[in-house]
């Protein structure tokens, strides 16, 4: 197999395991994502759910308005 389908296949397995997060919290990350473009004005690239001891949190990855990438936490809803 040759290094571009190597890459390729890595990259179709990770945003399938992204968006599989995503779909699995549904409205509490369509939520989170409208909070953090309201809050900054960015677009975002991407979310993870984690969770943080007992708290769960939607990690929002943004493009700034400025052109710096940043993380925005947001508690999710139970």
């Amino acid at each position: 197999m040759s290094i571009m389908k190597k890459l390729a296949l890595v990259i179709v397995l990770f945003l399938s395991t992204t968006i599989a997060v995503a779909q699995d919290n549904g409205k509490g990350v369509r939520q989170a994502i409208e909070k953090v473009k309201k809050e900054t004005g960015g677009q975002v690239l991407s979310t993870t759910v984690k969770t943080i001891g007992r708290q769960r949190m939607i990690r929002v990855k943004v493009l700034g308005k400025d052109g710096v990438v940043r993380y925005v936490n947001v508690k999710a809803k139970p």
